[in-house]
């Protein structure tokens, strides 16, 4: 399995379409710079956490664009999805978090023997996929991610919290490392955290609550 940066890369470069402010809707927007492409940037990434929150209440229903691309196709290897699509598909009930995790488990890669910046590299993207899925859903991130096969949590800096224990080698990263550049980290290194008086991972689910914010 080749490495999630240039899955990004590649996923960025295949969407064909070019993000328009223009577009109505703020949430349809988003669909089409999924579903046709353009770039993922901040402003997008927000609408997509407001629009799988509205998908979760039931107030909005999830179009997806003629010829939506859920399927990101290359010349040497099998199709990827696109697991922007999946999420908003799991946020709308048109999935679940095993069904997602299966699909995650293809972008992720084996994950065992990664070192604390490989983790982080990899694991980035997939907090933005569960947060526009599962949303504030506690069951629905923690279920995902335990139905990712060999996950290891430990070994994460973003996702440590739910273990029983992290790895030293994750302790010994944000030791010798000052630059944490997502607000939602593991061991109260969350920026939109912070509350050392609760577990870490009730502070650390405090900070993923934030990001569409």
């Amino acid at each position: 399995m080749f490495e999630l940066k240039r899955f990004l890369i590649i996923l960025t470069s295949t969407l064909l379409a070019i993000f328009s402010s223009k577009t109505v809707y703020a949430s349809t927007s988003a669909v089409d710079v999924v579903c046709r492409g353009g770039i993922i940037d901040d402003r997008v990434l927000k609408s997509l956490y407001r629009l799988g929150d509205q998908l979760r209440a039931k107030s909005t229903i999830l179009n997806l664009t003629p010829n939506c691309i859920k399927e990101i196709k290359f010349p040497d290897r099998d199709p990827l999805p696109n697991p922007y699509v999946g999420a908003l598909e799991l946020a709308a009930g048109k999935s679940t978090p095993e069904k997602f995790a299966n699909s995650l488990e293809k972008i992720q890669g084996h994950l065992s023997g990664n070192d604390p910046i490989d983790r982080d590299l990899k694991d980035a993207p997939l907090l933005m996929y569960l947060r526009i899925g599962c949303g504030n859903d506690r069951v629905c991130v923690t279920n995902t991610l335990k139905s990712i096969q060999n996950f290891q949590p430990e070994k994460s800096p973003i996702f440590c919290d739910f273990a029983n224990k992290a790895d030293s080698r994750i302790v010994n990263y944000y030791q010798s490392s000052d630059y944490l550049p997502l607000p939602v980290r593991c061991l109260y290194h969350s920026s939109l955290g912070g509350h050392r008086s609760i577990s870490a991972l009730e502070d650390w689910f405090i900070a993923f609550d934030k990001l569409s914010r």
